[in-house]
């Protein structure tokens, strides 16, 4: 039996009883830091590693201390205990759906129902992936594991604007994660609004010149679309959000200006500025929620 502890190198117990008791009986055991996690995910595959191990490998996973990385750790634990088998010590941490407050958590979700996305990747740093890199088309997106509304992604067109951006935002903190991410040909993005399940409001977002990103507090443009032509938008939209079981979600959906496929960007919970979408778009989204809340209640 493979054995790793994560969070657990720094228990001298677990170091020299543990590990020689584990021997003794022809397992093996290693350990790593828990902020060592990274991630590369894309819907055809994932690899998971952490203190330079391949997380897979593993028959069985001991978790110790998880001040770092805690929720990613946790969504990570679900996904090796759903499909290879992994035991996960304490089973308390795949028993409980505390995964669902990871971001890493949404990739797992759609790579696991067949939602395309964006291959990323989610490290600490760069020299974690630095042999991956080679399988990425430049420009790429580079953004913080706590960016909101466009602030904190960057675009970057070499792997020395990546370390640049990197060095950047880890003298501001250095508990913050990265996330890079393919970049898909568009020409702007989708903002899918979903209530009780339902696609009420898709407005096109377009950058305003010179921009890549479309938030309209970077001065996107909304624009309303008509039905019709966006239903492969709008089915996504509301699979995701049925399968994050968000009862109000702001979905933002990218089509492929080459292929025509829509991928899913970002799962937004409870989303914030809808008086521009309702002024975009016409819709009575108070009227929708609330009529949600009675049918909740009654």
């Amino acid at each position: 039996m493979k054995i790793l502890g994560i969070g657990l190198m720094g228990v001298p117990f677990f170091n020299l009883d543990v590990k020689k008791e584990a021997e003794s009986r022809g397992h093996s055991m290693d350990f790593c830091l828990a902020s060592s996690l990274n991630f590369d995910i894309s819907n055809e595959s994932i690899d998971i590693r952490a203190g330079g191990f391949n997380l897979k490998d593993f028959d069985l996973i001991h978790v110790g201390s998880l001040i770092r990385n805690r929720w990613p750790l946790i969504a990570t634990f679900g996904y090796l205990s759903r499909n290879t088998g992994c035991a996960i010590v304490d089973d308390r941490l795949i028993s409980t759906n505390l995964d669902q407050y990871s971001g890493l958590a949404k990739y797992i979700l759609e790579h696991e129902n067949g939602i395309r996305f964006p291959r990323s990747i989610v490290f600490k740093q760069v020299e974690e992936i630095e042999d991956k890199l080679c399988e990425f088309k430049f420009p790429v997106i580079i953004k913080t594991n706590c960016s909101k509304q466009g602030a904190g992604v960057g675009l970057a067109h070499n792997i020395k604007d990546i370390k640049k951006f990197v060095k950047q935002k880890l003298k501001i903190s250095q508990n913050i994660g990265f996330i890079l991410r393919e970049r898909i040909p568009n020409n702007g993005d989708y903002r899918v609004n979903v209530i009780d399940g339902k696609a009420v409001v898709c407005l096109k977002r377009t950058p305003k010149k010179g921009e890549f990103r479309s938030n309209i507090s970077l001065g996107g443009k909304l624009t309303k679309t008509n039905a019709k032509d966006v239903k492969e938008v709008c089915a996504v939209g509301e699979k995701i959000a049925r399968l994050s079981n968000y009862d109000v979600a702001g979905v933002d959906v990218m089509v492929h200006a080459d292929t025509g496929v829509a991928y899913v960007l970002e799962v937004n919970r409870a989303p914030g500025s809808l008086e521009d979408d309702v002024l975009a778009s016409g819709v009575d989204m108070a009227k929708l929620i609330v009529d949600l809340y009675e049918k909740r209640v009654a």
